[in-house]
């Protein structure tokens, strides 16, 4: 309203001053007000064009600072050589080793082959019938662990063969991945370029992360058969003592008493 006010003042003075001539001007106060207020507009629309503009252009800056590539130099100092796996070898002089050694490079017939490199448990069969019952229980148990022992280690000596047979296509992706990932090619660093790379180290890091935890279990439950039989033998040993603390006067008594009267009323004829 103050705006219109002092509008309407100033085109007040400026007709004032004007001299009057002949010829009348027809002037209209409201079409200049509702003029000056479009130009008002106006001019506030042009500066918040710059502004947008000067937006606009400082993120195309930025995408292009973000688009900018290291140097070749730069780029080769993050290469590095890759640690092939290597097939195991053995001399097998006395030809046991060799069902080992095909499962540890290829994971195949592992159980034969740790059969054939190792002592082969022997059944107790109609033995089983003449022990007396807790010497059974025990050899039954001792038995069944060296039994869940050979199964553990073969599924390890399995597992390690798979993984060593698939090292090389594992190292052909690596390099691969390691070649894009560096490549100065335009075409290979596109976004989805560089999001697709990101995948791909992705679920080659979770297959390494696979086969490493393989092996952890594979030697994990290696571990816990060993464990098992090392403890059945000190249960075995401390059942042993229990015995005998036990019993053991009884049957000291039993074998020695009257041996000590004995000798003393000893008398030679």
């Amino acid at each position: 309203m103050k705006k219109k006010i002092l509008v309407l003042m100033l085109v007040a003075t400026v007709t004032a001053s004007v001299p009057v001539r002949a010829q009348l001007v027809v002037f209209d106060p409201v079409n200049l007000i509702t003029a000056l207020e479009h130009l008002g507009q106006l001019v506030q629309e042009y500066a918040q064009l710059i502004q947008t503009y000067e937006q606009i252009r400082a993120q195309y800056d930025h995408w292009v600072w973000m688009a900018r590539r290291l140097s070749g130099s730069s780029l080769s100092q993050y290469r590095a050589l890759a640690t092939s796996w290597r097939s195991l070898s053995a001399g097998d002089t006395y030809h046991t080793l060799d069902g080992w050694i095909s499962a540890a490079n290829t994971g195949t017939d592992a159980v034969g082959g740790y059969r054939r490199a190792t002592r082969a448990l022997q059944a107790y069969g109609a033995a089983a019938g003449r022990m007396p019952t807790d010497a059974w229980d025990r050899a039954k148990t001792r038995f069944g662990q060296v039994e869940l022992l050979d199964a553990s280690s073969a599924r390890g000596l399995e597992t390690i063969g798979q993984i060593r047979s698939r090292a090389d296509d594992t190292l052909r992706a690596t390099r691969a991945l390691e070649s894009d990932s560096l490549s100065s090619a335009d075409d290979l660093n596109t976004l989805v370029a560089v999001l697709n790379k990101i995948n791909a180290a992705g679920v080659l890091s979770i297959r390494t992360n696979q086969n490493a935890n393989q092996l952890l279990v594979s030697l994990l439950e290696t571990q816990l058969a060993d464990a098992a039989r090392r403890r059945d033998a000190e249960v075995s040993a401390i059942n042993s003592a229990v015995i005998f603390q036990q019993d053991g006067r009884r049957f000291a008594n039993q074998f020695s008493g009257g041996t000590t009267a004995a000798i003393v009323g000893f008398r030679l004829p």
